[in-house]
């Protein structure tokens, strides 16, 4: 299964000052998607034919020169479009990441759809076309868009990070049965924090009642009063791994 822990519930807009950018300007103002749109986006990690149990920990999967080629599917209108380079424009203010209409000669590509299957993207760069599916009705959020883009760069889901025990309580008796899977702790044999912390506000962490079978929590902080699952942003610790992973110069950190 391919869910990489790293730092992957909604915060009110008074919160966004957690989620600074490089150059202190706070987010726009955005959507926030309601938690029906949500689960459309929680089983979001489409599978790869062959993939070692510590590929994401190899340069192999990396996006060469970190910069990552998509192509649009032409079901997006230019509205649309301008909302997914607008999250792209996220990531790449504060690091040394970049998103760039695939030419002919860049086989190593993302196709962005926009099928009815959810909000999901395959994990780091798995050569070829590989997908980023963002369905019209209910994906098209910025912090959506953000969440699936860290995907595409090699990032899983926050809460099955190898120390999440030290954080979390997963309620595996609250969990959809056929949703299990999605709460597994991996080893960290296959996946690395860079040596940044478990991070309750990374934008790759899944929300209190993702999956529920009986509207009861399915993840519980054990820190009193941290809220998981928000998706106005990158955290700080987001974009730390991210410049982490691709090697960006100190200048891009945002400190």
């Amino acid at each position: 299964m391919l869910v990489f822990s790293l730092s992957l519930v909604l915060f009110a807009v008074t919160a966004v000052n957690s989620y600074p950018t490089k150059d202190n300007r706070l987010l726009a103002v955005r959507k926030i998607p309601t938690e029906k749109e949500m689960i459309l986006e929680e089983n979001d990690i489409l599978p790869v034919p062959v993939q070692p149990r510590n590929g994401l920990k190899s340069d192999r999967y990396r996006w060469p020169d970190a910069v990552v080629y998509y192509e649009f599917d032409s079901v997006f209108d230019d509205k649309q479009r301008t909302l997914i380079r607008e999250a792209f424009n996220e990531v790449e203010h504060v690091t040394c990441v970049k998103f760039q209409p695939r030419l002919d000669v860049n086989k190593d590509y993302v196709y962005i759809s926009g099928e009815d299957s959810g909000c999901n993207s395959h994990v780091g760069r798995i050569g070829g076309k590989q997908t980023m599916n963002l369905k019209l009705d209910g994906c098209l959020y910025i912090g959506t868009i953000i969440h699936e883009s860290l995907h595409s760069l090699g990032f899983k889901h926050e809460h099955m990070a190898s120390n999440r025990d030290d954080y979390i309580l997963v309620e595996t008796e609250n969990i959809s049965t056929q949703y299990l899977y999605a709460f597994e702790k991996l080893s960290p044999l296959y996946i690395t924090d860079f040596g940044v912390p478990y991070d309750y506000n990374s934008i790759m962490h899944y929300a209190e009642k993702a999956f529920t079978k009986n509207g009861k929590s399915t993840i519980v902080p054990l820190t009193s009063g941290a809220k998981i699952g928000q998706r106005l942003g990158l955290s700080i610790n987001d974009i730390r791994k991210i410049n982490l992973m691709y090697k960006c110069p100190a200048s891009q950190y945002l400190n």
